[in-house]
């Protein structure tokens, strides 16, 4: 009992509450995850907070998930995308892009609590995923130059460099494509890719939508052909990221 209670104890340590703008930290109207007391990291990250909703769901801090989506609901609203984290210098770069999966998992939370604004809240995140999802991930001209061979999308910044790149994919600073980011089709972004057109058609159905799911799982089959037909190394007998022919810009 002492352990548990240390934990429940330590719970306000990590959650915060900044509602409006705090010099480079974007005010969010929801509380979220963070980590402990540290002076440098206030700010609430884009794909951390999805692995943190899964392990939340089901608890009695549930909440959270639901607080978590409506922050990325909010910066989606007010940039059109979701940056690395809630800092306004974070915005000329993304994370891997969990919010679709991060919106479904809201959605069953709060239509499992019965709540009624659930299929509300369904429509309008997807929808603006939707919209980050055209103009982000399948950019094609500055600041989100990232589908760039074949339907495939890599990982960018708008200051156009390679380590920056790489710390949108979440793998700072690693050996990873040599460096060389830019000139990478990464097969774990584009299989994220092909899960968001996947939500995205769920959600279309979910709402009766089935036009906008078709075309989805449209997308999302080309996406999987093209990855296919790209990515698959039959020496290897696994899928591999590739270096981009159509690549001349990197």
């Amino acid at each position: 009992m002492e352990i548990l209670d240390y934990i429940e104890a330590y719970w306000p340590r990590i959650v915060r509450n900044v509602s409006v703008d705090e010099g480079t930290l974007i005010g969010l109207p929801r509380p979220y995850m963070a980590p402990a007391e540290d002076p440098i990291f206030q700010e609430m990250f884009y794909w951390d907070s999805y692995f943190t909703a899964v392990g939340l769901s089901g608890t009695p801090r549930e909440q959270l998930v639901v607080d978590m989506a409506e922050n990325m609901v909010a910066m989606l609203r007010r940039f059109g995308m979701i940056p690395n984290a809630s800092r306004l210098y974070f915005l000329s770069r993304s994370q891997p892009p969990l919010s679709t999966a991060m919106f479904r998992l809201a959605f069953e939370t709060k239509e499992a609590r019965g709540d009624a604004d659930a299929c509300a809240f369904l429509a309008e995140a997807m929808n603006l995923a939707a919209l980050e999802h055209r103009s982000v991930w399948l950019g094609e001209i500055h600041p989100h130059i990232r589908r760039v061979h074949a339907g495939l999308s890599r990982y960018f910044d708008a200051n156009y460099t390679d380590e920056l790149a790489s710390f949108e994919s979440g793998w700072d600073r690693s050996t990873r494509c040599q460096n060389r980011w830019l000139d990478h089709l990464p097969i774990c972004l584009n299989s994220v890719l092909y899960l968001r057109e996947i939500d995205l058609e769920w959600a279309s159905r979910r709402l009766g939508d089935d036009e906008s799911a078709d075309a989805w799982r449209s997308a999302a089959d080309a996406r999987a052909a093209s990855v296919r037909d790209l990515m698959w190394d039959e020496t290897a007998s696994f899928l591999i990221s590739i270096t981009s022919p159509a690549n001349a810009m990197a």
